[in-house]
């Protein structure tokens, strides 16, 4: 009972993810507090990095006000946001200057600048001071198109755990409960590329497989001498219940085993 009320509460996540691909204001922003931080979260969450350039004690109006603009903007929501002081002598403050070459003169002279990097904090796009707000939103909005579907950081979580369960229940020989995750799993991931829970669905789909045909090799073990054709139509419905996971190397394995005499 606790797996299938697992079940229900990942099919109700995935469908929510996938019913918001169009609309990336989905979940809130994630903080960093270091480069490292900020990789790491990226990459787990699958979510583009932003970097703000300020002057933390400011008491500027103009200044707080474009920092408060940024923040609020219902795109940034979908970042894992790093905030570095410009009196910073910390690793931050050098990536801000690399990031400031390499925008030449975009990110111009006046801070706050929001530098958009990627999951290596690699250079993408800078939104200068007083960039017009519509303007921003569209640099916003294009990497995070890029990064596909943007979730909560509780929903990725709840994916990621739920496929950590996999290669144990495999292992355990529960293939078909394995299975109804990987099939939940399956369109999310596809629309999510580049978050964690992609790679491990990559990983834990590479294990099934393996497992399959594990299985099918010893239904043939069982019919020694019978005729390809016999052997074939013993694995064949296994091949159609999995076949939506089944990779092709795994399917063409699998009929050269049914075809060869063990």
């Amino acid at each position: 009972m606790p797996h299938l009320f697992a079940l229900v509460l990942l099919s109700i996540t995935i469908t929510a993810a996938l019913s918001a691909a169009d609309n990336p204001k989905l979940g809130g922003a994630v903080e960093a507090t270091t480069l490292e931080d900020l990789k790491r979260k990226s990459a787990e969450l699958g979510r583009p990095g932003a970097i703000l350039y300020l002057d933390t004690a400011s008491t500027c109006p103009l200044h707080n006000g474009q920092c408060t603009r940024w923040l609020d903007n219902s795109m940034l929501a979908n970042y894992v946001v790093l905030k570095v002081d410009w009196k910073s002598k910390s690793p931050e403050f050098s990536a801000v200057a690399r990031l400031r070459r390499e925008s030449k003169d975009k990110a111009g002279n006046m801070i706050p600048m929001l530098f958009l990097v990627d999951q290596e904090i690699i250079y993408r796009d800078v939104l200068p001071y007083n960039l017009a707000d519509n303007l921003a939103t569209k640099a916003l909005q294009r990497e995070v198109s890029d990064f596909g579907v943007v979730l909560p950081v509780a929903e990725a979580e709840m994916i990621s755990k739920e496929l950590e369960k996999v290669t144990p229940l495999l292992t355990e020989g529960k293939i078909d409960n394995a299975r109804a995750i990987l099939k939940k799993v399956k369109p999310v991931a596809a629309q999510a590329p580049r978050a964690g829970f992609a790679k491990t669905y990559t990983e834990a789909v590479a294990a099934f497989n393996q497992s399959i045909v594990k299985e099918c090799e010893d239904l043939l073990k069982a019919l020694p001498g019978k005729s390809p054709e016999e052997r074939l139509k013993k694995v064949t419905p296994a091949l159609r219940k999995h076949r939506e996971l089944l990779s092709d190397e795994t399917m063409q394995k699998i009929n050269s085993l049914a075809n060869s005499s063990l």
